[in-house]
């Protein structure tokens, strides 16, 4: 049984960086979910209450009571089914001062602030159910990207 569980986590996390690139999706208990698409392999583990995802300088962190479940899927090309009626999240990093997260809704509350919970001066421009965060004015750091006080994700600014 033991070597049955070690094989199917090797697939799971060799299927991904095989692939070149992947998503992250992240469904949580309220039934909304989040998309983050990944460059790099990603690196998964539970601190404390926490789950925390790292790819690269990249790392998100959740409430593990508020995720319902997680998995990875490799992008794809074609167009897909939709498995609900709630959007889809979508994260990236555009550049390296610009965030772009897609699936906004027009009451979604977005804050970045420092590690210290201090509102940084970012620049969120919103449109059409996109957010495009500009932390160019930012001194290099750690900042925290608040989505409705359930979604946290740290960002590293170099």
């Amino acid at each position: 049984m033991r070597n049955i569980f070690i094989l199917i986590l090797f697939c799971l996390l060799s299927v991904p960086a095989a692939k070149g690139q992947s998503e992250l999706v992240v469904q949580f208990s309220d039934g909304s979910t989040t998309v983050y698409a990944l460059s790099q392999q990603p690196v998964v583990a539970f601190e404390g209450a926490n789950l925390v995802i790292t790819a690269g300088e990249a790392e998100a962190t959740f409430a593990r009571t508020e995720v319902s479940q997680f998995f990875f899927r490799p992008v794809g090309t074609g167009i897909g089914k939709l498995s609900s009626g709630v959007p889809e999240r979508r994260v990236r990093f555009a550049a390296p001062d610009l965030i772009a997260v897609s699936g906004i809704a027009e009451g979604d509350a977005l804050r970045v602030v420092t590690v210290e919970g201090r509102t940084a001066a970012a620049t969120i421009d919103r449109a059409a159910g996109i957010a495009n965060i500009s932390l160019a004015g930012l001194p290099t750091g750690v900042y925290i990207l608040k989505i409705n006080q359930t979604n946290t994700i740290k960002i590293f600014k170099k």
